[in-house]
């Protein structure tokens, strides 16, 4: 059985934990799953603290994602939230599920509280992963250790949804998926989704959306993210680039191997 690469220790994240409150809980707890395939811990109330790793509000609903030296998370709900990556935070919540991606959101009894500990004060490091190790996130005892983590995926080429080669002078597109293949023979086969999110609503200043798709090999950073089918909960993993600046030249094993043929 192929060993998976899970992030953990100082060596993932840079930043000092319950900041002048309460002691906080290990947002990695939250990822393990039940025989129907979603987190145990959905329906608790939990207080977890971290570093903004993807910002993706809307103008009504907070979307971003968290991560502390045990995971990362998803938070959901309203107000919004235009906390900026790097800033560190402080949210209590009820755990839910939605898609198969783990989140933290607020109801009637527990609303969503976002408290700010500090602005970019939080450094965290992304995780390499291969494609393959991306699409089998869950691991055989039903945890997803890497699930809204921060991680960086090298050696791929972009390619439509549907695997096809994009067109000359294509360009990326609000709430639209991609295919990341690996850059060599194998691309058919070893692939994983991206998806382009708008992020106008906090900052759109430095948007993936309306730059060019890349007919080269790139390394794309992004966060782990999930959304399976409405009868599915396995499955759907997908990175969500937060800025242009996580699509950038392709370096690492493969970088002496042309793209795949058109």
């Amino acid at each position: 059985m192929r060993r998976r690469r899970v992030a953990g220790g100082v060596s993932a994240i840079v930043l000092a934990l319950g900041l002048g409150g309460a002691a906080a809980d290990p947002i990695g707890s939250l990822h393990c799953n039940d025989a129907s395939e979603v987190s145990r811990a959905v329906g608790q109330k939990v207080t977890v603290t971290g570093t903004v790793t993807g910002q993706f509000s809307t103008a009504k609903t907070t979307r971003l994602y968290v991560q502390d030296r045990t995971g990362g998370v998803c938070i959901y709900g309203t107000p919004r939230n235009c906390a900026a990556l790097g800033d560190s935070l402080r949210v209590t919540g009820r755990v839910a599920s939605q898609g198969g991606l783990t989140q933290i959101i607020g109801d009637r009894t527990t609303p969503l509280e976002i408290e700010p500990l500090g602005r970019g004060t939080g450094h965290v490091i992304a995780l390499a992963l291969t494609v393959d190790e991306i699409r089998d996130t869950e691991q055989p005892y039903g945890c997803e250790p890497n699930e809204s983590r921060l991680v960086l995926v090298r050696d791929v080429v972009v390619r439509t949804a549907n695997g096809a080669f994009p067109a000359p002078g294509l360009k990326f597109t609000v709430d639209t998926s991609y295919r990341l293949a690996h850059a060599a023979a194998d691309s058919a086969t070893h692939w994983v989704m991206m998806r382009v999110t708008g992020t106008a609503a906090c900052d759109a200043t430095q948007t993936l959306v309306g730059q060019p798709v890349p007919i080269r090999p790139v390394q794309v950073t992004g966060v782990l993210s999930q959304l399976t089918g409405r009868s599915q909960t396995q499955g759907g993993y997908q990175i969500l680039p937060r800025t242009r600046a996580d699509v950038g030249p392709g370096i690492g094993d493969y970088r002496d191997v042309p793209p795949p043929n058109r």
